[in-house]
């Protein structure tokens, strides 16, 4: 059952998949050989993506409209694949995989309500407007980064 608990911790806290292996924010990807099938997944999928969202607004307009954001957020799904091939290449057993991806799954949610209440925050800060919008963000998950790799000291599993 320890082993259990940090599987869990790990995947939400140590090895945060947003801060550690940059899922979901594919410009800061860093390209080395363990990383590369991930990799070229994410950006097979975000280039389907891309290519079916331009087909749909120029044959249809009215469909695309309807979409709206649900179409590029399907690239997200890229991190629902990233996490499927991290665990199958850890080797874990049904309890222990689902664990990893509970706890996989409340680190991003974690670093999700902490970079939008951040970005709620410094909306009406002095920021200068050069350092607004992406730049903002990447300072901010950079911080957050730092942050959480205090706690690589706690042990993987």
């Amino acid at each position: 059952m320890s082993d259990m608990f940090w599987i869990f911790v790990s995947a939400a806290i140590v090895t945060n998949f947003v801060l550690v292996y940059f899922l979901g924010l594919c410009p800061v990807i860093v390209v080395n050989a363990p990383y590369l099938r991930v990799i070229a997944f994410i950006v097979a999928i975000a280039s389907v993506v891309q290519i079916v969202e331009l087909f749909i607004r120029k044959t249809s307009p009215g469909l695309y409209r309807e979409l709206g954001i649900f179409l590029p957020l399907i690239a997200s799904n890229s991190q629902v694949l990233g996490l499927t091939i991290f665990q199958t290449n850890r080797g874990y057993t049904l309890l222990e995989g689902l664990m990893f991806a509970v706890g996989g799954g409340l680190g991003i949610t974690a670093v999700l309500a902490i970079v939008g209440s951040m970005r709620e925050r410094l909306e009406f800060a002095p920021i200068p407007t050069v350092a607004r919008g992406p730049a903002l963000v990447f300072f901010i998950v950079a911080a957050l980064s730092l942050v959480f790799m205090g706690f690589a000291g706690m042990g993987t599993v």
